[in-house]
């Protein structure tokens, strides 16, 4: 599972990276704090990732897989009003989505993974065909 995690966090360094090269084409007027809040978030995302792929505490590492979580959806967002303000293109905000999406899906994974080693009798019950409701 760690190889997947790194691969995960490599993904979320690609998109930081991608949307660094492309916020100082935003306009330089009062739009401007816009590229400051994609930039802190994407480094933000790519940060928590890395902090919680790297601790040994599975606790620890899902609070900060879950804000990574966040921080993807707040660069989301912030894609989306870039469109929807004519600052970048919709094949780019889509692209980059896309990307987010699948990182977080992949997150959502890992998230699961900890969850099982953590509540062990829990997977145990989730996963007994006699038990369809999962209680």
């Amino acid at each position: 599972m760690k190889n997947e995690s790194v691969f995960v966090w490599r993904k979320s360094v690609d998109i930081s990276n991608r949307i660094y090269r492309i916020t100082p084409l935003f306009p330089s007027n009062d739009i401007n704090p816009l590229a400051k809040k994609l930039q802190k978030a994407a480094l933000k995302a790519s940060s928590l990732l890395s902090t919680g792929i790297s601790l040994c505490s599975n606790q620890a590492s899902q609070k900060y897989c879950r804000k990574a979580v966040k921080a993807l959806s707040e660069i989301e967002c912030l894609l989306i009003f870039s469109h929807r303000a004519h600052i970048m293109e919709e094949e780019d905000v889509n692209r980059l989505i896309n990307d987010i999406d699948s990182v977080r899906m992949q997150i959502i994974h890992f998230l699961g993974y900890l969850d099982r080693k953590l509540n062990p009798d829990r997977a145990a019950i989730n996963k007994d065909p006699s038990n369809m409701h999962g209680n």
